[in-house]
């Protein structure tokens, strides 16, 4: 039997479009990028999100209601979506994949059109639980201390598989994704070990988009 091509796939970790990672060097300019993306989260709420950020801290299995509603969002909209999985880090996260329709015709592309389409309908659905995620995560994010002891733990495991990083503060994330990629790429390590590496980090960077404090105050202030 013949299957359907992927001709789309994207793969939706929830939360973590979210997370002001500390690798992604935030600058000033990318600070206020983030913070314009948490305003819009908060401008089209769905009645469902306005309900569960009106409770403070948000139970998990609230959190989870909202995953599920973007998961059932995109099932409607004819993705093909795992079921939501919790992550090292606390949060949940499910893969999903969309497929024309052209089983018997392997070679075809979609248009820019129909691309766009599917752009479209996968970021009204992500829309909405991207609240509440953001929400959650406020709640839940890591101390500066964790941070920094996650971060050690990845070093050291990687030290341990022969690495070398030039820093051992957060600040030297960059050089050393560089410098794990470079050895995955030339078999110095396995992409499973540093796969592993990298969990011991992930499991505390948890850090919120800037300005959800205040849009969480303005949303209690207008209730």
């Amino acid at each position: 039997m013949r299957r359907t091509p992927v001709l789309f796939v994207v793969v939706l970790v929830a939360g973590s479009l979210l997370l002001a990672g500390c690798g992604s060097g935030n600058s000033s300019g990318s600070s206020s990028s983030k913070a314009s993306i948490a305003k819009g989260m908060f401008q089209h709420l769905t009645p469902l999100e306005r309900t569960i950020l009106s409770t403070t801290p948000i139970p998990f299995s609230q959190y989870d209601l909202a995953i599920q509603a973007s998961v059932s969002c995109l099932r409607v909209h004819g993705f093909t979506v795992s079921e939501p999985e919790l992550n090292s880090n606390g949060l949940l996260g499910f893969n999903t994949s969309f497929s024309f329709g052209h089983a018997n015709d392997l070679t075809y592309r979609p248009t820019a059109k129909e691309n766009n389409r599917v752009l479209g309908e996968d970021a009204t659905c992500q829309s909405e639980s991207a609240a509440v995620q953001a929400a959650y995560i406020y709640e839940h994010q890591s101390s500066v201390q964790q941070i920094d002891a996650g971060y050690g733990k990845m070093v050291r495991c990687y030290e341990s598989l022969g690495l070398r990083a030039n820093g051992k503060t957060i600040s030297g994330i960059g050089n050393l994704t560089a410098l794990a990629q470079r050895a995955v790429s030339e078999n110095v390590i396995t992409a499973g070990q540093s796969s592993a590496c990298e969990a011991l980090f992930q499991a505390v960077d948890v850090q919120p988009l800037p300005g959800i404090a205040n849009l969480l105050q303005q949303l209690a202030k207008s209730s």
